[in-house]
């Protein structure tokens, strides 16, 4: 079910898009072209000469573009951009029911579970050409892994007992299509480089704060899901976060430290230099404070969780239980991971 989680994780995302800093288009980018194209190609030539040929056809790209600054205590630290496309090609072998995918029984140490294999680097410029010279040719080995190891899967459905888990390997599902604005970074980084030297140069007036971190980091992912059932989504996000760190040792030796963290969806979201100053003046105190405070004994005994501690607790202990899918792994728990 791997390929639909995906599907369906980013679906449930696109209701949460909104406007940024980044600039925006609502029609097919180069990549969702490649990813049609080749799939209508890629399909129907493994239909008509794969023996046997694929049911199901999934592609999936992320690409990130992203801006990160740092300076500390007054000093540009670091400086740099990073622009990235990754590749996830999902091809099936078999039917919805029973496919290439499917559980291989076997001793714990065996090939007891899918191939699971790495997304693949795409070109980063937008040659359309080049796109589908690289999709075609990750197809081409997904397909042919497909076919070996759904020769494995019958094999060993023969020798073993029926399974508990009846259920199909892949469900069927409705086509889904929706192209909505791209997302793409665009920072002032010589703004920002002066900007965050001088929020850092502020903890040098404190002596027993030997370290004073601003850093900003700006993101614009774009997802593109295409597929053999007609499915067809483009969808881009945008955040940006300013971060504040700060940490001092008291006379004792223990570390201490602060962090303080802005996100928002665009730079204007972000706070305006006096409120930074506040905030770095606030975390400085909280460190003069905590240097000179006595050290805590240790506590055993009931707690009360509220506000933004609460949440993070809850999501710790029950949030990741069902965020995944249930496990079809008979050697696993077979709970949600």
């Amino acid at each position: 079910m791997t390929t639909m989680k995906k599907l369906l994780l980013i679906v449930a995302v696109l209701g949460f898009s909104t406007p940024s800093l980044f600039s925006q288009s609502s029609t097919p980018g180069p990549v969702l072209q490649a990813l049609e194209h080749e799939m209508k190609r890629a399909f129907e030539v493994l239909k008509q000469k794969g023996d046997p040929s694929p049911y199901f056809i999934s592609y999936s790209v992320r690409e990130n573009s992203s801006f990160n600054i740092e300076s500390s205590l007054g000093a540009l630290r670091s400086s740099n951009r990073d622009l990235s496309r990754l590749l996830d090609v999902d091809v099936r072998v078999g039917e919805y029911q029973l496919d290439s995918t499917h559980q291989i029984r076997g001793p714990r140490g065996t090939n007891t579970g899918p191939n699971f294999t790495y997304p693949v680097l795409m070109p980063t410029d937008n040659d359309i050409d080049a796109l589908r010279s690289v999709i075609w040719l990750e197809t081409d080995q997904k397909y042919k892994a497909a076919v070996e190891r759904f020769i494995q899967v019958k094999a060993n459905r023969t020798i073993k007992v029926d399974e508990e888990d009846p259920s199909a390997d892949l469900s069927r599902e409705s086509k889904q299509t929706a192209v909505l604005p791209l997302a793409a970074v665009n920072v002032d980084v010589r703004n920002w480089e002066n900007k965050l030297k001088t929020y850092s140069a502020l903890f040098k007036r404190y002596p027993e704060i030997y370290e004073g971190t601003v850093s900003l980091s700006a993101d614009a992912d774009n997802d593109y899901v295409v597929n053999s059932e007609g499915t067809s989504i483009q969808h881009g996000r945008s955040l940006v976060r300013l971060s504040v760190y700060a940490r001092t040792k008291a006379e004792d030796g223990m570390e201490l430290y602060r962090f303080e963290a802005f996100d928002g969806y665009s730079l204007d979201r972000l706070p305006n230099d006096e409120q930074v100053r506040q905030t770095i003046e606030a975390m400085v105190k909280d460190l003069q404070d905590l240097r000179a405070a006595p050290v805590i004994e240790p506590y055993t005994g009931p707690a009360i969780l509220s506000g933004r501690a609460s949440g993070v607790f809850f999501h710790e202990i029950f949030g990741h239980r069902i965020e995944g899918h249930r496990q079809k792994n008979e050697s696993e728990g077979q709970t949600f991971t």
